[in-house]
């Protein structure tokens, strides 16, 4: 847990306090549901192209390009189901969106291809059509849970590729281009040509590319020594922080930081959970809560006995896990299944933040307080876990 800093846990601090009047912002919504879909696709494509630039102009920042190229292409993965989700909405009843979110959930081919089939006119030219819809397709074989880029490379297709180089600038390239024909697909009064400029249909429809060299580009590494989250709980952290600083303070740079940081919560926890130590959580406890996103019920209560032991066997202050359960247990509440930061409604199209006033600074700034801590407690096990592997190494 490490010594609390500015950014620590504090008593009496919940999510929804307004704390500073001034940076007070009201979550308001369109009163056409298919509006919120694409303001929101194009505030996380937004953000997603701002990350990518600094990867790419500081090309040899080892912590940029193997640790922000994760959150940045999530952004872009997630801008672009959001637009193909807006789509639907556009020309399909609410209970036939409903119905369709509901069976097809992450799946960006099929959304799209219901569109092309109800719409009389995609504004898109036939070959366009066609390397959209094989990008698409690409999309879904290689990521269709959407986890490609939120979770380590072992729980994927990219497993079998440890120790190469993903290709930084071909993958952004390849799901800017993609974005940039599904706007075009939308009604002119939201300008649909913006993003067309620089349509290549000589560009593969990869999604995934690979690089040669380590220089500029992001390094598949899957160490023996962990379970790979390392680098994705820096990635998503840091770049909320990064996105908090350089961001205006408005709705839609709320949502995406409030998604980094509880993403990072959740990476962080999940690293706990697969600790090695000496106490720690049992083969089949993992298995049936590894893939779980419920922050609280599902991952907090398995490791909190880890937590606790080594806090006092290091002589921690134990009435701070009592004040993190608090916190959690409220993020649970708020966020329960890693849903309402990253989508505009829930799957039944209801909003789920409608005219909440939020704290802007203080919020972001409570979410941190959560990761800061668990970050401690995952140094404290770690550290635990090097001073058994010695002992044992001495005894034996």
């Amino acid at each position: 847990m490490l010594k609390p800093g500015e950014i620590w846990l504090r008593n009496n601090s919940h999510f929804h306090d307004i704390v500073d009047g001034k940076n007070v912002i009201n979550i308001v919504w369109s009163k056409n549901i298919y509006e919120d879909y694409i303001v929101m696709a194009d505030s996380f494509y937004s953000f997603a192209h701002e990350i990518t630039s600094m990867i790419v102009e500081d090309r040899y920042d080892n912590e940029k390009t193997d640790q922000w190229f994760f959150p940045a292409m999530f952004l872009y993965r997630q801008a672009i189901e959001l637009l193909c989700k807006g789509l639907i909405l556009i020309h399909f009843t609410k209970k036939e969106a409903i119905v369709l979110l509901n069976q097809h959930q992450h799946n960006t081919y099929v959304f799209f291809s219901l569109f092309c089939n109800k719409s009389k006119e995609t504004n898109i030219n036939d070959d366009e059509l066609i390397w959209l819809q094989g990008y698409l397709q690409e999309i879904e074989r290689v990521d269709g849970s959407s986890n490609l880029f939120r979770y380590p490379i072992k729980d994927g297709v990219l497993k079998e590729y440890d120790s190469r180089f993903l290709d930084v600038i071909d993958i952004a390239n390849g799901l800017e281009q993609c974005y940039a024909l599904l706007f075009a697909c939308l009604p002119s009064k939201h300008n649909p040509q913006k993003y067309c400029e620089d349509i290549d249909l000589t560009m593969d429809t990869r999604v995934v590319y690979f690089a040669s060299s380590g220089i500029g580009n992001c390094m598949l590494y899957n160490s023996i020594w962990d379970e790979g989250y390392y680098s994705h709980i820096q990635g998503y952290s840091k770049c909320a922080l990064l996105l908090k600083k350089s961001m205006p303070s408005n709705q839609w740079s709320f949502f995406t930081i409030a998604y980094l940081m509880r993403h990072a919560i959740e990476l962080v926890l999940k690293n706990i959970l697969h600790s090695r130590t000496e106490v720690h959580v049992n083969i089949s406890t993992i298995k049936g809560v590894r893939s779980s996103h419920s922050i609280y019920k599902k991952l907090w209560q398995k490791v909190r006995f880890m937590v606790q032991h080594y806090a006092e066997k290091m002589g921690e202050d134990l009435s701070q896990i009592d004040l993190a359960d608090v916190y959690l247990k409220e993020l649970g509440k708020i966020d329960a299944s890693g849903y309402k930061f990253r989508y505009p409604t829930n799957l039944d199209l209801i909003h789920d933040f409608d005219f909440k006033r939020i704290d802007y600074n203080h919020a972001v700034t409570w979410l941190m307080e959560i990761f800061n801590f668990l970050d401690g407690c995952s140094g404290i096990i770690d550290a635990a876990y090097d001073y058994e592997c010695d002992m044992r190494s001495n005894y034996f």
